[in-house]
């Protein structure tokens, strides 16, 4: 898959800021999930939250995160 391959390409580099590299992570997530590989997405969903322990709640990209992360909970 394009989209999994660039991301993942881009997280193995380690070549941006942390807010675009936490970006990368919930995206690579959420493409696992679409494309049907739940335990996928949970661990890079899992991932992305491990390495935001003290974020700001309101942060629009964790809220994101965490609502993705219920859904699939939901399951």
């Amino acid at each position: 898959d394009t989209a999994e391959d660039s991301l993942k390409q881009f997280l193995k580099m380690r070549c941006g800021p942390p807010t675009l590299e936490a970006q990368a992570r919930l995206d690579l997530a959420t493409v696992r999930y679409e494309k049907g590989d739940a335990a996928g997405g949970q661990a890079g969903l899992d991932e992305f939250l491990a390495a935001w322990p003290r974020a700001d709640e309101s942060l629009p990209l964790l809220k994101k995160a965490r609502a993705l992360k219920a859904e699939l909970s939901g399951q």
